[in-house]
């Protein structure tokens, strides 16, 4: 009889022994040649925005469109505006370091391959796998920059800026009677002010519109057909398009991808500010009177959450042996508010928001199992046998 209960400890021992045993990374004590260490993913969210930053650069002519071309402007100085254009979410899979796990005596029991990623995600366990896990990028401002095209207003006017002032003087000059004035022509060359190459730039604009209503209308000095009459009223269009804007307001833009990187957490449901944003200044990430906060939140929808909490909860007690652990990821819904005012949402896979478990401890038991998880979300994909004893993709 004592024999008997020798041998069935034995053949326990034993059958503990050939079987995978998966503990918590936290709760192992010593570190041995056969344990493995693999770690479940999480999810980041990455939200994309793109800024378009337009720049109304004022004529040198400005204050004169009103007075010589009959044009209200609307800005008088030189003014930058910032809208967004665009916004998009992503999520990207990286590692959690709090749900890291250690396959103990992973030598003797382990009968085929074990499958990771490159950042230490366990993906299969005998079986070939071929899960990509979606490269992420680190948070970048300014992820894409076009420079605004310089503007520089050199064709001031059509004529000489230099003209040629008479001026009248009179010379004491000495006769026999006494000394008289004597009048004397003086030529000053001086610079054109403003407002006359402003009215030099207008009237060569009045010309050029008599001219192409001339070619219009048959009444020109020399005689166009054809093809020839659209090239040619088209060059003084833009002619006319170039010396209009010496008194009008020029147009750029500029855009820019700004990519920021939020990490749900399912303990805390707060508002996190990713920057903030005006009219005026565009992206700012310090808060003033005039900037309105760009803001992030997310909250679980219950989907898979209930379900394992009601599994947890049913439980009796604790297993003491877990083979390998993995996700039953949630959904989870985002939404982005500038100020007050609800900008997007978007409903997403995210995994932390879900609940970790185990495998049986009695499935590491069977010869040829298969299993296959998610590269992104850590779930359970796959559980089978292998055929013939050879590796099934």
């Amino acid at each position: 009889m004592k024999n008997l209960l020798y041998f069935l400890i034995i053949l326990a021992l034993i059958t503990a022994c050939s079987s995978v045993t998966v503990v918590p990374y936290k709760n192992v004590q010593e570190i041995k040649n056969s344990t493995l260490i693999y770690t479940l993913p999480k999810q980041k969210i990455q939200v994309h925005t793109q800024l378009v930053r337009t720049s109304y650069q004022c004529g040198p002519y400005n204050r004169f469109a009103k007075k010589y071309l009959g044009i209200d402007n609307q800005f008088t100085e030189h003014t930058v505006l910032w809208r967004i254009s665009d916004l998009n979410f992503e999520t990207i899979s990286i590692p959690d370091t709090t749900q890291s796990y250690a396959i103990l005596n992973a030598r003797k029991a382990l009968q085929g391959q074990l499958n990771f990623s490159r950042d230490g995600r366990l993906l299969s366990v005998n079986k070939i796998s071929e899960g990509k896990i979606k490269g992420g990028k680190s948070t970048i401002v300014n992820l894409k920059h076009e420079d605004k095209e310089k503007n520089m207003f050199t064709d001031l006017s059509v004529k000489k800026i230099l003209v040629t002032k008479i001026d009248t003087i009179y010379k004491r000059v000495r006769s026999d009677s006494g000394f008289v004035k004597v009048p004397q022509i003086n030529d000053i060359i001086v610079n054109k002010n403003l407002e006359e190459k402003a009215e030099e730039i207008a009237n060569q604009i009045f010309d050029i519109r008599d001219e192409k209503i001339a070619i219009l209308s048959g009444d020109y000095k020399s005689t166009i057909t054809g093809d020839a009459v659209r090239a040619f009223v088209e060059e003084l269009n833009k002619l006319e398009e170039k010396y209009i804007s010496l008194f009008t307001t020029v147009v750029k833009r500029d855009t820019f991808a700004y990519t920021f990187e939020y990490e749900p957490n399912p303990d805390l449901s707060k508002t996190s500010v990713l920057c903030y944003f005006s009219e005026r200044k565009g992206i700012s990430f310090i808060q003033d009177s005039i900037n309105i906060p760009i803001s992030i939140e997310s909250g679980r929808t219950g989907n898979s959450w209930e379900i394992t909490q009601l599994i947890k909860n049913n439980t009796k007690k604790p297993v003491k042996y877990n083979g390998y652990f993995f996700r039953i990821p949630e959904y989870g819904e985002v939404r982005l508010y500038f100020g007050k005012e609800l900008l997007g949402k978007r409903v997403m896979l995210i995994s932390q928001f879900g609940a970790v478990m185990a495998l049986p401890v009695e499935f590491m038991k069977e010869k040829n199992l298969q299993i296959e998880f998610d590269a992104e979300t850590g779930a359970l994909l796959n559980l089978s046998k292998m055929s013939g004893g050879k590796f099934r993709k």
